[in-house]
């Protein structure tokens, strides 16, 4: 019985270790990319960039304009791309990173993301 046991409880361990998947984080060039700015982005007025959950609500809002599933979305601060002034146009330094199928990237350049490069800070 206790052969048994050992044996069982190799396999779910065995099991267990084979199936967890890899979480890779996806390649910088196959990100859209924005710039944000203080207050011109197409999502300014309905998602608040101040608060904790700021992808979360960006993701929900851009698979709502654009009909596809954004596979992640992150926002990093770049120091060398803040632009100190107040007009709506200006640089916040923030750069929006989104990460969708291939083939669904069209409807996110036209609202104004661009490709990115493998240049690019991440």
């Amino acid at each position: 019985m206790k052969h048994k046991l050992q044996l069982f409880l190799t396999v779910i361990i065995l099991a267990a270790v084979s199936c967890n998947k890899e979480n890779k984080t996806p390649k910088l060039e196959d990100a859209l990319v924005f710039s944000e700015t203080q207050c011109a982005d197409p999502w300014a007025m309905d998602v608040s960039r101040t608060g904790k959950d700021f992808n979360k609500q960006l993701k929900t809002w851009l698979q709502t304009k654009t009909n596809v599933a954004i596979l992640t979305a992150k926002r990093d601060v770049i120091p060398e791309k803040i632009q100190l002034c107040a007009a709506c146009t200006c640089l916040t330094g923030n750069t929006i990173y989104v990460w969708v199928p291939k083939g669904s990237e069209q409807a996110f350049l036209d609202m104004g993301f661009t490709r990115a490069t493998k240049t690019q800070p991440e």
